[in-house]
Order: structure tokens, then sequence, then C-alpha cells
């Protein structure tokens, strides 16, 4: 993939909406560092502990990313009229292009979670 069409699929996700996401994760796992219900006693940072916080941060972005092309796609009539320079009113990316993206955006977001979130056992 070139140059630009990178450039140009990272401006259809409204990079500058990614990071409150990311944010909330982060500052959440902190907080439930800190908390008296932390499953650890030790409350030792660990590089899995940092791992998790990093693929659960992705993750949030990702999907925060699907919800804005998935918004582009459907406001796309209201977009021609108030957001004329966005990808998609422009033909920059077609239609199709955009739902794969979108569906690509949510199974990166959706899937690496299997990795994070603990299968739950039988006691």
């Amino acid at each position: 993939m070139e140059y630009d069409a990178i450039k140009k699929y990272w401006s259809f996700t409204r990079p500058f909406t990614l990071v409150p996401p990311l944010l909330g994760i982060i500052s959440g796992a902190v907080c439930a560092f800190g908390s008296i219900h932390n499953p650890d006693p030790g409350r030792q940072v660990t590089l899995s502990l940092l791992l998790t916080v990093a693929v659960g941060s992705l993750c949030a972005s990702f999907l925060n990313a699907a919800s804005n092309v998935i918004n582009q796609i459907y406001d796309l009539e209201i977009d021609r009229r108030n957001k004329p320079s966005r990808p998609l009113v422009t033909g920059a990316i077609s239609l199709g292009a955009a739902w794969v993206f979108c569906w690509v955006l949510y199974a990166l977001a959706i899937l690496p979670t299997w990795a994070v979130v603990p299968i739950p056992t039988r006691r």
C-alpha cells in the first residue's frame, strides 16, 4: 500500500478522535490497579499487565475508528453538504472500500480481546 493510500485511510478514521478512548482505557486501568479489588495483592507491574492495557487501549481505538467510518458511510448525504472534503464524499474512497475498511477495523477491535480476557473456569 502506498503512502497516499495510508494517509487517505488514516484521515478517514478521524484520528483526533482516537485519543480519548485510548486514554480512557489507560486511566481506567490505573484506577483498577489501585483498587481494593485488584486480584494481585502485590500490585506488581508486569509485562503481561502492560501488554493487556496496551491491547485494550488499541482495541478501544480501533472500535472508535470503525464507528467513525460507519458514521461517515451513513452520513454520506449530510457530509456532501457539511463536510465536502471528507474522503468518502470526494470519491477518494469508494463506498465498497469504506464498508470493507469498516469491517476490518471492527475485527481488529474485537478479535484481540480473546488474548486479554481470561476464559472463565468452573469452580
